[in-house]
C-alpha cells in the first residue's frame, strides 16, 4: 500500500469500521483496525468504542483490552459507558477476570476518576472478585 499518509484520509476507513460493526461484522472491522494500525492510519475514538463494544458482545475480549490499549497509547479517554461495558464482561468471564484489574490499573494511570466513572454494579463485581482473589492468596500462602 503506497501512501501519503499525510494527504489520508482516514475518515472514509472510521466510517466502514463503524459501520461493520453496526452489522455485527466484528471480526471484519478488527481486521480493518489491524490493518489501519499497521500503516499507521488513526482509528478514531469512536470506531474504537464500537470495536470494543462488538468484541465484549463476542466474547473476544483480549482483543477488546488491546483495542483499549491502542485509545490509551492514543490519547483517548473513553465515557463511562463503554468502560462499564467491558469491566462487566472480564469479570463475568472466568478466565479473564484477571484482565479487569489490570484494566483498573491502567485506567487509574490514565487519570480516569474510577469513582466517577464505575457504575454500581461494576463496582460490586469488582468488590465480589476482589475478595475471591483475597481469599485464594490466603488460602495458597
Amino acid at each position: 500500500m503506497d501512501l501519503k499518509l499525510r494527504d489520508f484520509d482516514s475518515a472514509p476507513y472510521n466510517i466502514w469500521l463503524i459501520g461493520l460493526c453496526q452489522a455485527s461484522r466484528v471480526e471484519e472491522a478488527h481486521k480493518i483496525f489491524s490493518i489501519l494500525q499497521e500503516f499507521r492510519v488513526n482509528v478514531s475514538a469512536p470506531s474504537c468504542v464500537m470495536l470494543i463494544h462488538g468484541l465484549c458482545h463476542e466474547g473476544k475480549l483480549d482483543e477488546a483490552f488491546e483495542i483499549f490499549l491502542y485509545t490509551k497509547e492514543k490519547g483517548y479517554q473513553l465515557l463511562p459507558r463503554i468502560c462499564n461495558n467491558m469491566f462487566q464482561a472480564l469479570l463475568c468471564s472466568r478466565e479473564k477476570s484477571a484482565l479487569a484489574f489490570e484494566l483498573l490499573s491502567r485506567m487509574k494511570s490514565m487519570g480516569y476518576n474510577l469513582n466517577a466513572y464505575l457504575q454500581l454494579r461494576t463496582k460490586s463485581l469488582l468488590h465480589h472478585h476482589w475478595n475471591i482473589r483475597e481469599t485464594e492468596d490466603m488460602s495458597t500462602g
